[in-house]
């Protein structure tokens, strides 16, 4: 439409069961909770167009989402309106982007109102400017975001999935407010970030002691949260062999009135790509993470070593996996609740065998998108 390229999406997701009476009597009354049934409808239209040398971009989106649960609707709590069943988002966005010599920026800001959270911030300002170089890039952005809780974290009934653990959502939960500031480096093989954000409601889930040796799980808002990250990649290739080594560390800050805790957690990874004859890849990734915080629990020291075969032709694809090869992924978590430290040791067998084979149909595709283009997809995680 002259000197604008404007795309327009719609989108419609609906899932769940609605089970009659009958059947939800001859269930066992811990998973009755389970059974929802989720909604979203929403539309979003993008523009852009040339202005000043640069790229001015617009971008709309109105969605709808609802999520029914059966059992409680049905049988318990009728008026469900305070559970955060229906939300209504509308948002926003005008940027403007340029790029004079070696250095390019953006700024813009979104605006998002919730029909749910009528007092919350509505504007939230983001930049960011590059310095480009031969085989570097420097960058550095600010942005200003909110989160809102999924709707598991806003169920208002238990739940029982694990079966010393039950789970119950906080329907007055309150959305986390994030300042976002990030400083990336890319210089020859080397790729370096480092990040720091401050959110304030940051959302943690706690467990408290129940009787008979039972523990209910919820989630709540701590007052403040810094989290800090730093992370270094190094691509390497030897011929027919390509390597990528990854080490990264991720610190917090967390407050909760009178407690502050925190511990960073050190994460190493190193993936492999080796072309074989006859057209066949072979992958072998490992990882590897030091015990530390993650959110209000404490994670215990993990590690996972992968092997896969891959042949691929133009018109299929066939894969040959064989995961956790150390028996290593091993989970050992402390959660701390607010009377109580829960000490559980759930050791996962991760060990498998996985054959996929796969025709390849062909695809469509934007070229004028730098990113898939679709409405309500924020929403549609929440769910």
């Amino acid at each position: 439409w002259g000197a604008w390229d404007i795309n327009t999406a719609a989108s419609f997701y609906h899932d769940g069961v609605n089970l009659s009476e009958l059947e939800l009597t001859e269930m066992l009354p811990e998973h009755r909770s389970n059974e929802v049934l989720n909604t979203l409808w929403a539309v979003k239209a993008d523009a852009q167009r040339p202005l000043w040398h640069g790229r001015l971009h617009l971008m709309t989106e109105y969605s709808h989402t609802g999520r029914d649960d059966v059992y409680h609707r049905m049988n318990m709590k009728p008026n469900t309106s305070s559970y955060l069943r229906r939300q209504n988002r509308w948002s926003g966005s005008i940027s403007y982007r340029r790029k004079a010599d070696r250095i390019e920026g953006a700024m813009g800001v979104l605006a998002e109102v919730v029909d749910t959270y009528p007092d919350f911030p509505i504007a939230f300002p983001f930049a960011d400017v590059s310095l480009l170089g031969h085989r570097s890039r420097l960058s550095l952005s600010y942005a200003m975001r909110s989160s809102m809780p999924t709707y598991g974290q806003t169920n208002g009934f238990a739940y029982h999935n694990i079966e010393m653990l039950s789970v119950e959502g906080e329907p007055d939960l309150h959305p986390s407010l994030t300042h976002h500031l990030q400083l990336k480096a890319l210089v020859g093989s080397f790729y370096g970030v480092i990040g720091w954000q401050r959110v304030s409601d940051y959302i943690v889930q706690g467990v408290e002691s129940k009787d008979r040796g039972e523990y209910m799980a919820n989630y709540h808002n701590l007052d403040l949260a810094n989290l800090y990250t730093a992370s270094l990649n190094y691509n390497h290739s030897f011929r027919q062999w390509s390597s990528q080594y990854a080490a990264s560390i991720h610190g917090q800050q967390l407050t909760d009135g009178n407690r502050k805790f925190g511990q960073p957690v050190i994460h190493l990874q190193w993936n492999n790509q080796v072309q074989l004859p006859y057209g066949i890849t072979a992958l072998l990734n490992a990882a590897y993470h030091t015990s530390g915080h993650v959110g209000a629990t404490w994670q215990r020291q993990s590690g996972q070593l992968d092997l896969a075969l891959v042949k691929e032709t133009r018109n299929w694809t066939l894969q040959l996996r064989a995961e956790d090869l150390l028996h290593t992924a091993a989970t050992r978590t402390i959660y701390y609740g607010k009377d109580s430290e829960y000490n559980r040791r759930c050791y996962a067998d991760n060990q498998r065998i996985q054959v996929t084979f796969r025709i390849n149909l062909g695809s469509l595709s934007r070229k004028n998108l730098s990113q898939p283009f679709s409405a309500g997809r924020a929403e549609r995680d929440r769910l």
